[in-house]
């Protein structure tokens, strides 16, 4: 898992998040070569204190500014790969696309969501269950069964199905990113630990558990 910083110039909301699933949302209001300086300049205070000589793309990726529809359209394609792409495609669900709301709620289904274990659980492994052993194909099968059941037959529905985005891991949606300024880490855990202070003072920043 590769470590992201994701910044929003223009609403003055940052968000950061690195390989061991911290995220930071932060007040800003910077462009892309501004938040390149910034990096740079805590590089330089980490070999000062850590008398160390690394360079910004020991740490980090260059900065991308995340475009929504460029995403989308992405998504809709070959999905060639594409590093921003890729870890926001990991890392958030997207409350614009059919397809992904139906994915979170068959989800939910199959594991509950973070608050809870799914209603369903044994319903599924009794389903999936053939000779002692389990059938991933009957696993599936009984999930579309329930998802199918809940569209037609269930009049009141599961607290998570209207919004299912707002159960997911991280609560932030794509729609959200659109104009956001992204970071990469430039390999996995390249954010040394005792950055996550200086970044989170520096940017003015709260800092979430995502893991």
């Amino acid at each position: 898992m590769t470590n992201l910083i994701v910044i929003k110039p223009h609403s003055f909301i940052d968000v950061i998040t690195n390989s061991s699933t911290e995220l930071f949302v932060c007040d800003a209001g910077r462009d892309v070569e501004t938040v390149k300086e910034i990096l740079d300049n805590i590089i330089k205070g980490y070999n000062i204190m850590t008398g160390g000589n690394v360079s910004y793309d020991d740490f980090f990726k260059f900065p991308t500014l995340f475009n929504l529809k460029e995403f989308q359209e992405w998504k809709k394609s070959e999905r060639s790969y594409r590093s921003d792409f890729n870890t926001v495609a990991g890392w958030f669900a997207d409350n614009t696309s059919e397809e992904d709301i139906m994915e979170l709620r068959k989800s939910f289904i199959e594991y509950g969501t973070t608050n809870s274990r799914s209603d369903f659980h044994q319903r599924i492994i009794d389903a999936a269950t053939k000779n002692g052993k389990f059938d991933s194909k009957l696993n599936d099968a009984e999930i579309d069964k329930i998802y199918d059941e809940i569209i037609t037959g269930v009049e009141s529905k599961p607290y998570w199905w209207n919004e299912p985005w707002k159960y997911h891991y991280s609560e932030k949606c794509v729609s959200e990113l659109d104009g956001c300024i992204l970071v990469k880490g430039s390999d996995d855990n390249s954010i040394p630990y005792e950055l996550f202070d200086i970044i989170e003072t520096t940017l003015n920043s709260e800092r979430y558990h995502l893991g």
